[in-house]
């Protein structure tokens, strides 16, 4: 993330997965970056002018004239996008590959960073109107249940944070009388502690429990919930943001 005089910022993106993912690639990292407009609302100077330019081609480039930037002037990402970019087309660039991929067994994770303000809650949560990267890979993973089972309901898997983390097993056997089941988790590493937001005691740590168990107890250390539909995963984000008064 860059942060110029006249308040243009940046937000970037992470992605990775496996070979389905990425092409047939073994492993990938790929690097996104999404510019942001400027508004009255976040505090810019809307007059004082862009200092960003994003190419076509993956490259965002700094005007130094309009900037008391000294350093490099241009950056090169797997891809970059500007200000009049929607939810959408970042999401078919930076995350329907890796969900893809995780649909079909590899791991893969998908996060955003960037300082306040930059745009993270914009891209990954998005509105009703233009949804961000969690609801689509929720929609995504549901429109996949939806072909592969014809009318049946759930994937064995978990949504985690802004990833999702699917199990796929005899997915190639699917169909009218398969009956696959989809759990929702939650969680949230900050500050170096892991914890569970859908619990009822999400201000507690589960580092203790993971450095007896391992990283791969953390998945039975979470409460998990059956979900439906998209509706559901997001009525699970929602309780996360107003605290887990009521998982009824």
């Amino acid at each position: 993330r860059h942060r110029h005089d006249n308040n243009t910022e940046t937000t970037q993106c992470g992605g990775g997965g496996g070979a389905a993912a990425n092409g047939g690639e073994l492993e990938s990292i790929k690097v996104y970056c999404r510019v942001r407009p400027l508004g009255k609302a976040t505090g810019d100077d809307v007059n004082s002018g862009e200092s960003i330019k994003v190419s076509g081609d993956g490259q965002l480039v700094i005007d130094k004239a309009n900037t008391n930037y000294h350093g490099n002037a241009a950056f090169n990402f797997d891809a970059t996008f500007g200000p009049e970019t929607k939810n959408t087309a970042v999401y078919e660039a930076c995350g329907a590959n890796v969900v893809q991929g995780c649909i079909e067994g590899y791991n893969g994770t998908i996060f955003c960073y960037g300082t306040t303000g930059a745009g993270k809650t914009h891209t990954m949560e998005g509105t009703p109107a233009e949804p961000g990267v969690i609801p689509s890979a929720f929609k995504q993973v549901f429109d996949h249940v939806q072909r592969v089972t014809a009318g049946g309901v759930g994937v064995a898997g978990a949504a985690v944070g802004a990833g999702v983390e699917a199990s796929t097993e005899a997915l190639d056997e699917a169909g009218p009388s398969t009956q696959i089941l989809v759990r929702c988790t939650y969680c949230e590493l900050y500050n170096e502690a892991i914890r569970d937001l859908l619990s009822t005691e999400p201000s507690k740590s589960l580092n203790d429990s993971i450095s007896k168990g391992g990283i791969k107890s953390l998945e039975s250390s979470l409460a998990s919930f059956v979900v439906e539909d998209v509706e559901a995963c997001t009525r699970y984000v929602i309780i996360m943001r107003t605290g887990p008064t009521s998982l009824v």
